[in-house]
């Protein structure tokens, strides 16, 4: 094999050394570098490296060099980058999920009076696909009563009776389809105590004065829900229901019960919903209602509504009914006297009160100024009733 040259020069006249060549036998094969050993770094060398790392050097232009350690994983051969897209993920699924145990965090959080929305429209068939309330009970099933004790002056049978007038009177108020068509709630009215306000009989005369002549300070909007058949009419005979009942003292010996209901109405334009200048409906008389399926039979040629639209009104109710002591008050036994009653109303047209919802069909002419800058959720059933009396946009129907 070839003799490498001596890399040190040498005068012409010095011999070559005596000797076998110490390169002779040396094959530069595999085994040859598999068997090579490192070689221990020179005394200097070591000397600079443990000053560096307490001191490390700089250069004249100011730049200090830090070797950073490396670590374990890499000075054991593996490819310690690989690690931190893995940490990173890591990172990223404790924040989501501390985000969605805690709503302040603001990601992923859905409250219980937002749920998740949907792009569903309701139908003449399916009238409550795409709303929260699709899976709330029907009708008065949705009213269930609470138990039944003794309370000041009254028994528990005594208050299990009032428990009863009290679901009759929401019943009667916001299911009764002659009512929602438009008729007179004279059931309804008989279960409130006829000398109750002052002087004696004043809410029921305003009761009968709102369903006569309603304006925006006699309303009877606020007790009983009631649409025009000649705008509106109910998409079937079910009206979505969820809320809560109690029952407690009113302070003076007496029976307070509270309510808190939300009741859905699915609604289709009435024969005249397109109507611009429809004239005041008569007044209605108690015991009578129009019939909604005549009226709406027949639809005048050129309507703009479509007619097969349907529109949802979400009304909210917060009724208060007292039951005083009958020992300290004067009472008419087996009536009930009405509070307080907060209420709002989701999908209706603002303007001076007719007495009947309208619910806001596409199309139709416009029957009030708009509504406020300020918009509510007529599903929610956390926040209290505001009771402000503005006319607010709806985030959903």
């Amino acid at each position: 094999m070839p003799i490498a040259e001596d890399p040190q020069s040498r005068p012409a006249d010095d011999p070559v050394p005596a000797g076998p060549d110490p390169f002779d036998g040396i094959v530069l094969d595999e085994d040859f570098i598999r068997g090579a050993v490192v070689k221990e770094p020179a005394a200097r060398t070591r000397v600079l490296s443990a000053r560096w790392r307490h001191d490390p050097p700089v250069d004249p232009g100011g730049r200090r060099w830090v070797l950073e350690p490396v670590p374990a994983a890499a000075r054991s051969g593996s490819e310690w980058w690989r690690t931190v897209p893995l940490v990173l993920a890591a990172v990223v699924v404790v924040v989501l999920a501390l985000a969605f145990l805690d709503p302040s965090r603001g990601l992923l959080h859905t409250s219980r009076a937002d749920p998740p929305a949907t792009t569903a429209d309701p139908t003449i068939q399916h009238p409550f696909q795409g709303s929260p309330a699709a899976d709330w009970s029907d009708n008065a099933g949705g009213i269930v009563l609470p138990a039944a004790q003794p309370v000041g002056a009254y028994s528990g049978a005594q208050v299990a009776q009032d428990l009863q007038r009290v679901k009759d009177f929401l019943v009667a108020a916001n299911l009764d389809p002659n009512v929602i068509a438009g008729g007179y709630p004279d059931q309804a009215i008989s279960l409130v105590d006829p000398i109750e306000g002052t002087p004696p009989g004043t809410m029921r005369k305003f009761l009968d004065r709102s369903l006569e002549h309603p304006s925006d300070v006699d309303d009877p909007l606020g007790l009983f829900s009631r649409f025009d058949p000649r705008q509106a009419v109910m998409v079937g005979s079910v009206v979505k229901v969820k809320g809560a009942m109690n029952v407690g003292g009113d302070g003076r010996n007496g029976l307070r019960i509270r309510t808190d209901y939300t009741f859905v109405y699915a609604l289709r334009p009435g024969p005249l919903a397109g109507n611009a200048s429809l004239p005041p409906a008569a007044p209605p008389r108690p015991g009578g209602a129009p019939s909604a399926e005549s009226v709406a039979r027949v639809r005048p040629a050129g309507d703009v509504v479509p007619p097969d639209v349907v529109k949802r009104t979400i009304v909210r109710r917060a009724i208060v009914f007292d039951v005083p002591d009958p020992g300290q008050f004067m009472i008419t036994p087996g009536t009930l006297t009405i509070r307080d009653y907060p209420s709002s109303v989701g999908d209706t047209s603002c303007g001076p009160s007719t007495g009947f919802f309208r619910p806001a069909f596409p199309g139709a002419p416009v029957q009030g100024p708009p509504a406020s800058t300020g918009i509510i959720d007529p599903y929610d059933r956390d926040t209290p009733i505001a009771g402000s009396g503005d006319c607010l946009g709806d985030s959903r129907n």
